[in-house]
């Protein structure tokens, strides 16, 4: 049985920052912005990488850092299950709650 895509995110789905990157090594590492911030816009999750003087390597580790954040996974699997209709919107919850089966109407 072959496994569907249910979706996927890409570089548009999160926010990156560079920043200039303090302490020693030398080579202009602290006036060049080689400092990367990876930041995932729908669950708040945030990263950094200041260990290379490679503005990519870092922003790649970075990258690899926020999808591992517990942040980051919470809302994946939340995403998951909300799109698997294992989990059902507010608005459906009260719907369902309010069908005249399920209400109580008492005269006084």
């Amino acid at each position: 049985m072959a496994a569907n895509l249910l979706f996927s995110l890409t570089s548009k789905d999160f926010d990156f920052s560079f920043f200039a990157v303090g302490g020693n090594g030398g080579g202009g590492k602290d006036t060049s912005n080689t400092g990367a911030r990876c930041t995932h816009r729908a669950s708040g999750a945030t990263a950094t990488s200041t260990e290379t003087r490679s503005q990519r390597t870092n922003k790649e580790t970075a990258f690899k850092r926020c999808a591992e954040t517990p942040k980051f996974k919470a809302w994946h699997k939340l995403e998951t299950m909300r799109r698997l209709g294992q989990i059902k919107e507010i608005e459906e919850r009260v719907n369902e709650q309010m069908r005249e089966h399920n209400l109580k109407v008492e005269y006084v």
